[in-house]
């Protein structure tokens, strides 16, 4: 059985499915029968939203929007692999939602948002190493006690401070989420967050060495 919530009656998605499966792939009446059945999908308001609350609500809605696009084209060159005796089709595309697509974009996304995070706040610091020795400086005489202080709840291992040198020193997530003990999703996520409040203090730091 396919994994995933319960669903309402389908309302003739099974058999716009079937339908689809009879005809040859990529012909003209199956992907009319496909565009029907994705429409009556998206319309039913059945999908589901995986990891909802985690995530701030524009960022949430890029992963879901681009997420539901894979889904769909998936769905449209692959009909075949729906079995009906094993599920209905919105607990199939669920199933496929929750636990492949949305996971496969959140993946991409939040590293691409982590990156960007990091090369905005920190600057192309790989790029000049005497900003980059710099940067480091400051990170690690944290004036403040603010950087170190600023950690995951109930792990002080994790910290702003300790997660941007790693990243300084060109550390994976994988690898720095190994060293505080932590999922490196969360570890990314949580970073992402909390970094521009740090980009505005290290932009603070740096006009009062130059002044």
């Amino acid at each position: 059985m396919y994994e995933g919530r319960k669903d309402t009656p389908e309302e003739g998605l099974q058999e716009l499915a079937i339908a689809a499966q009879g005809h040859p792939p990529q012909s003209l009446k199956q992907q009319l029968l496909l565009n029907q059945l994705v429409e009556k999908i998206w319309h039913s308001e059945q999908l589901c939203c995986p990891y909802q609350g985690r995530f701030p609500p524009e960022l949430y809605e890029e992963i879901y929007e681009e997420a539901r696009q894979q889904l769909w084209i998936y769905i449209c060159t692959n009909i075949e692999r729906y079995d009906p005796n094993r599920g209905s089709v919105l607990a199939w595309v669920n199933y496929l939602f929750k636990k492949r697509f949305f996971p496969e974009v959140m993946e991409d996304i939040i590293e691409g948002e982590t990156d960007s995070v990091t090369d905005n706040s920190l600057g192309s610091f790989e790029e000049n190493p005497l900003l980059s020795e710099l940067l480091r400086e400051i990170i690690i005489e944290d004036p403040d006690n603010l950087f170190k202080t600023t950690h995951l709840k109930g792990e002080p291992r994790a910290n702003w401070q300790f997660i941007s040198i790693a990243k300084l020193e060109g550390k994976t997530w994988k690898e720095i989420g190994v060293e505080v003990e932590r999922p490196l999703n969360t570890v990314r996520e949580w970073y992402i967050r909390n970094t521009p409040a740090m980009r505005e203090k290290i932009k603070h730091y740096l006009n009062n060495r130059s002044s």
